[in-house]
């Protein structure tokens, strides 16, 4: 299993907590502390969800590209 690393993005809507693990998103989170440094490098797929991420509120991006294996949740929570 490769590790795990995660990163603060600063949105409009307040700080949006991004985990990815074995190469792809494993959760987001709202509310997440803006100040918050992550976990090492944004690099790989942590670099292209954030540059997702910063295209979708800038209104460059209706859609996203980079996998999405949640970790946690109930089988509906997953779902969506």
């Amino acid at each position: 299993m490769d590790a795990m690393t995660w990163t603060v993005v600063v949105t409009p809507i307040g700080g949006l907590g991004l985990r990815i693990e074995d190469d792809a998103v494993s959760g987001v989170s709202f509310g997440a502390d803006a100040g918050a440094m992550g976990s090492g490098a944004t690099a790989g797929v942590l670099a292209d969800a954030v540059r997702e991420l910063e295209e979708y509120f800038a209104g460059e991006r209706t859609g996203f590209t980079v996998p999405a294996r949640p970790a946690r949740g109930s089988p509906f929570e997953r779902a969506v």
